[in-house]
């Protein structure tokens, strides 16, 4: 289990349950699992396009998990990648932890900058051990520069900007605004840059973020997101003109062995 990992179970922002995957991207996934319901609600396939599916404790998953972006990347030419979930306790922290201890471990998808967007419950200043501020916050009101606030990961290819103060953003057009003129200043110097953001639906910050993103993945819990709930996520997006590359489904239950799942 690697230390970033470690360091943010210690912060009380990760479980011990782990995330199992799922890889057919053409049957109809169950979000939402109840008795009390006499209609289960599924999410229809046509608005999935899996973007990629994590094991926490399969460190080929997280393999898997690089390698898409590094596809997507050089499909679409995308290189800043927004990771959000629709609430609170869906897995997004521990998706972007493991994808970074994965990335410093195996030098992959080049120059990289995690960007720590999420203001409402920032962790990854603790994981890393550094200082919370000056972070995001205070460079997007121009209060300081952008190398007074990175930091690279010991020797690694993994280079962290943490939240900062987040009391001092009195606006989310502010975040949009700053932030689209901040990446764009920056994005020649990182081969990926991936930013983790707070749930839409506890903060404006999410979509702020997603608009001056390449594209956005949004993380789905199997059995606890309800399919209305993913929906309206997606729609707010989509209204804004964001581009969602797909869901990140974890938690997901098999009915028969992975082994055997693997060869359908």
């Amino acid at each position: 289990m690697s230390r970033t990992y470690e360091a943010l179970q210690k912060a009380g922002t990760l479980s011990d349950k782990g995330l199992h995957p799922v890889k057919d991207t053409k049957r109809t996934i169950k979000v939402h699992n109840t008795e009390k319901k006499a209609k289960k609600k599924h999410i229809r396939p046509e608005i999935i396009n899996q973007f990629m599916f994590v094991d926490l404790k399969d460190t080929n998953e997280i393999g898997v998990l690089a390698q898409r972006i590094e596809r997507i990347s050089m499909k679409s030419k995308s290189k800043v990648f927004h990771f959000t979930s629709s609430r609170k306790g869906e897995g997004t922290s521990t998706i972007t932890a493991n994808l970074i201890s994965h990335i410093m471990e195996k030098k992959h998808l080049g120059n990289v900058l995690f960007i720590d967007a999420n203001l409402e419950n920032p962790v990854y200043h603790t994981a890393f051990g550094i200082n919370l501020k000056p972070g995001l916050c205070e460079l997007l009101k121009n209060e300081v520069k952008h190398e007074d606030v990175i930091t690279r990961v010991g020797k690694s290819n993994v280079h962290i900007i943490p939240a900062g103060f987040a009391s001092s953003i009195e606006s989310s057009n502010l975040v949009q605004n700053n932030l689209i003129t901040y990446i764009n200043q920056i994005r020649k110097l990182y081969d990926h840059i991936l930013i983790e953001s707070s749930p839409i639906f506890t903060s404006s910050d999410a979509l702020a973020v997603a608009v001056a993103s390449d594209t956005t993945a949004l993380v789905v819990q199997a059995g606890r997101t309800e399919f209305e709930i993913v929906e309206k996520a997606l729609q707010i997006f989509r209204e804004n003109e964001c581009n969602i590359e797909g869901l990140v489904l974890n938690r997901v239950r098999h009915v028969i062995p992975k082994w055997l799942y693997n060869r359908i």
